[in-house]
């Protein structure tokens, strides 16, 4: 179940640019998550 929620943030990684940061506190959110 996380490493397809990870894939769903690089997808979006792919269609917005996001800055390292703005990735890493989108993965830190889902990683809490759990």
């Amino acid at each position: 179940m996380q490493s397809s929620r990870v894939k769903q943030v690089n997808h979006l990684s792919l269609t917005k640019p996001y800055t390292i940061d703005e990735l890493a506190e989108k993965i830190r959110k889902v990683l809490d998550r759990k």
